[in-house]
């Protein structure tokens, strides 16, 4: 019974899309917040960054847009929220970082907005930029066409390595002599 109740919790959890997931992390006034930023540091518009930043960081907001405006300025399209991680921290502080990807071709962007604050008023805490030559998510795809005789092989040693172990679990589990079967 534990086996099946765990069984379907995994399938529950493999349904779940991503976009579900972050939209149950951040609210959609959040979401539409950060794509904001990173918008307004593509177009240069330090008024726009400074009025979503915390005021430690007004100060360092123009070297901030300075440093990501020619990097965002060269991919092509809108950014996609790909990833949220949420931290609880001391009193009703969190801190929400955010994962962006855009591009296209061989123009790619990887964004991280660090957003700080309580439930009612989240301020940007950090920003960070990576360029990319292709879409960082196609690391990501793998079929087993594009495998290979080596793909192949360390499936088939993941495969015979969760048999043993099953086999050898259950085999434990069945001596009635062994007194001591959790050591």
């Amino acid at each position: 019974m534990k086996l099946l109740a765990l069984l379907v919790a995994l399938l529950w959890l493999a349904a779940c899309s991503e976009q579900t997931f972050i939209d149950k992390l951040a609210t959609s006034q959040e979401q539409q917040t950060v794509k904001q930023l990173v918008q307004a540091a593509r177009a240069g518009d330090v008024p726009a960054v400074d009025r979503y930043s915390q005021p430690a960081l007004s100060p360092q907001v123009p070297k901030l847009v300075a440093a990501v405006r020619p990097v965002l300025r060269l991919v092509p399209g809108d950014f996609k929220i790909v990833g949220l991680n949420v931290f609880k921290m001391s009193g009703e502080l969190t801190r929400k970082n955010y994962t962006l990807i855009g591009g296209a071709g061989d123009k790619w962007a990887s964004v991280t907005v660090v957003m700080l604050g309580t439930d009612a008023e989240m301020d940007m805490a950090g920003f960070w930029v990576q360029a990319w030559n292709s879409d960082p998510l196609a690391a990501n795809d793998f079929s087993n066409g594009q495998a290979g005789g080596f793909g192949y092989f360390v499936l088939a040693i993941a495969v015979i390595s969760f048999v043993t172990c099953v086999t050898a679990v259950t085999l434990i589990w069945r001596r009635k002599w062994l007194k001591k079967r959790w050591l």
